[in-house]
């Protein structure tokens, strides 16, 4: 595929962070629930929130599980939550650096576009040391556009950022939500596999290109042309 533009997802795409869910219900069933194996239903929580705005998750969150507390202190714990799990827990997953690397030397643009609120984006990519690859105007968070992933608007930006044509810009995705709205707007498509998700079937479904379990971003390199 003939490619003069990428766009990355961040959580459970270029850093492995997705475990992030399975620590917070842990702590956050464990504090407000005395119950440390406490979780939201998967297939719930793919197809409402993951995508979602961070901030927004996180309301949702508090009013669809009823946590005994005011949404203030519940974002407050949200909040420290993710500080701690990207500056501690957090890390590139395996061949995202050789894929950038080789993206940078081909001349290939990259733009990051993440439902992530920006305050953590530039956190997780220095801890994951992948800061280099993007800077300030190549970040994108859905808290910018005031949308999530379940509309193309996040993409949208991204690619004008880029200057690429759509039909030459790909985006790399965990969510088969996110990687089925890209794939309507226009843009190639390459799902990457998480085990932390539900949904591998869908996202393989939406994808021009799967990296399957057992493969690493690099693996995509030889299905690019640029």
């Amino acid at each position: 595929m003939k490619i003069q533009g990428v766009i990355f997802d961040m959580d459970g795409t270029l850093v492995d962070s997705l475990a992030f869910w399975d620590c917070f219900w842990k702590d956050m069933g464990k504090k407000y629930f005395g119950d440390p194996d406490f979780r939201m239903d998967p297939v719930h929580f793919d197809t409402y929130v993951r995508t979602m705005i961070f901030g927004k998750a996180i309301s949702y969150i508090h009013g669809y599980l009823k946590i005994p507390c005011p949404p203030e202190e519940f974002d407050a714990f949200a909040a420290d939550y993710v500080h701690h799990f990207y500056t501690t827990v957090a890390m590139a997953k395996p061949g995202a650096i050789e894929l950038l690397t080789a993206l940078r030397e081909r001349g290939v643009r990259m733009c990051l576009a993440s439902a992530t609120d920006r305050r953590y984006l530039n956190i997780a990519l220095e801890s994951c040391g992948l800061a280099e690859f993007f800077t300030p105007e190549t970040i994108i968070s859905c808290s910018d556009i005031g949308v999530g992933k379940e509309r193309p608007d996040v993409f949208l930006a991204a690619c004008k950022v880029l200057g690429t044509p759509l039909s030459e810009t790909a985006v790399f995705e965990d969510s088969a939500l996110a990687l089925e709205t890209a794939r309507r707007a226009g843009f190639v498509t390459v799902g990457v596999y998480d085990s932390h998700h539900s949904s591998a079937e869908r996202l393989a479904a939406a994808a021009d290109l799967y990296l399957g379990e057992g493969t690493t971003l690099a693996d995509a390199l030889p299905h690019m042309e640029v």
